[in-house]
């Protein structure tokens, strides 16, 4: 009988040693979805601004191209109303949803680009609102199309704070 009272203690040291490892198990496991998330929100900013660099780029072309177009009184064909940016790019990007107002963004997937004619700007409602820290309670980040006289802009309609990042 002598062995018997340790048979409980080894078996109690067993359940403590798994419950530890488990507790360990799962702390690294919350730790890598908090990086995990952190990585995949800055690297939804980056394609947000590689976006807003590729749609500046190709208006800085277009009025290049019409600058010469009027100089050589060649014709330029000009469709009423504001252009649409993401009609200039070769490509339109995979995540462009189509023209839609903001009173409609609701309706719009997440992650996605829309261009609203009513406002000539584009808008850009992100995956995860909560990484827009400002303006509070904003669903979008909204750029407006300026006419200036270097040519066309693209500009945030209110400054933007994405997880520590302005967004211009």
């Amino acid at each position: 009988m002598v062995g018997s009272p340790v048979q409980p203690s080894g078996q109690s040291r067993r359940g403590w040693e798994r419950a530890w490892l488990l507790l360990g198990i799962g702390g690294l496991c919350a730790g890598w979805w908090v990086y995990g998330h952190s990585v995949r929100s800055d690297a939804e900013r980056v394609a947000l601004q590689s976006s807003l660099a590729a749609l500046r780029t190709a208006l800085v072309v277009d009025d290049m191209r019409r600058a010469a177009a009027r100089a050589g009184s060649a014709p330029v064909a000009d469709a009423p109303g504001p252009r649409n940016p993401f009609d200039l790019l070769e490509r339109r990007p995979a995540n462009y949803a189509g023209e839609s107002s903001a009173g409609r963004l609701p309706e719009v997937t997440g992650g996605s680009w829309v261009f609203d004619r009513g406002c000539a700007c584009v808008g850009y409602k992100p995956h995860d609102e909560e990484a827009l820290e400002s303006p509070a309670g904003a669903q979008a980040l909204w750029f407006s199309l300026q006419d200036a006289s270097a040519g066309t802009q693209l500009r945030a309609m209110q400054a933007y704070v994405w997880r520590g990042h302005r967004i211009e």
